[in-house]
């Protein structure tokens, strides 16, 4: 698995709570691994929520 779909699992799974998802999804955004399209998507599933 790479890591967005790794994000999204935790992020469906509720395993951690919406905030403390958006804090990795910044942290690997900047690190570049994720692309900023995965990072949206990230984004609209947790507004979703």
């Amino acid at each position: 698995m790479n890591t967005f779909n790794n994000l999204k699992t935790i992020a469906t799974l509720k395993r951690k709570s919406p905030e403390e998802i958006m804090n990795l999804a910044d942290i690997f955004l900047m690190n570049e691994r994720i692309t900023a399209e995965q990072y949206q998507e990230l984004v609209k599933l947790l507004e979703s929520k």
